[in-house]
């Protein structure tokens, strides 16, 4: 996909490549921006789930008018 080699493979094993130490520091930070995205979502959810849940209920009536 990205035409480069990531990785430096020898019959002793496999290294990254600079490029793919570029590469994985970038997708390090995605995974974190991304596990960072997810916290804050999970807390704020649960900050609105603990809201509604103090809220007092609704009550729906039909107003009647007044035989006046």
């Amino acid at each position: 996909h990205l035409g480069v080699s990531l990785v430096a493979r020898t019959t002793r094993g496999a290294t990254l490549t600079d490029l793919g130490q570029l590469f994985l520091g970038h997708a390090e930070a995605v995974l974190d921006r991304l596990a960072s995205a997810e916290a804050e979502v999970k807390a704020l959810a649960e900050k609105l789930q603990r809201r509604r849940a103090t809220l007092p209920p609704i009550r729906f009536t039909k107003e009647v008018p007044s035989s006046s």
